[in-house]
């Protein structure tokens, strides 16, 4: 059909894991939040690298 799923804001509290290991996702956008200060918020840094990673090992 030529469409596509999108999960928006990941890592907010109304998204769960569920949703990657059972959805068919093209696009993971993870929330603001934790992209804003990601440069100078290890934290923050962590928390985006475990999700892409997270992410790319459930393809």
């Amino acid at each position: 059909m030529g469409m596509g799923f999108a999960l928006d804001d990941f890592g907010t509290v109304h998204s769960s894991l569920t949703y990657l290991s059972r959805s068919p996702i093209d696009v993971l956008r993870i929330d603001q939040s934790f992209i804003h200060d990601m440069l100078v918020d290890k934290c923050d840094m962590r928390i985006v690298q475990g999700i892409i990673v997270l992410a790319r090992n459930l393809r």
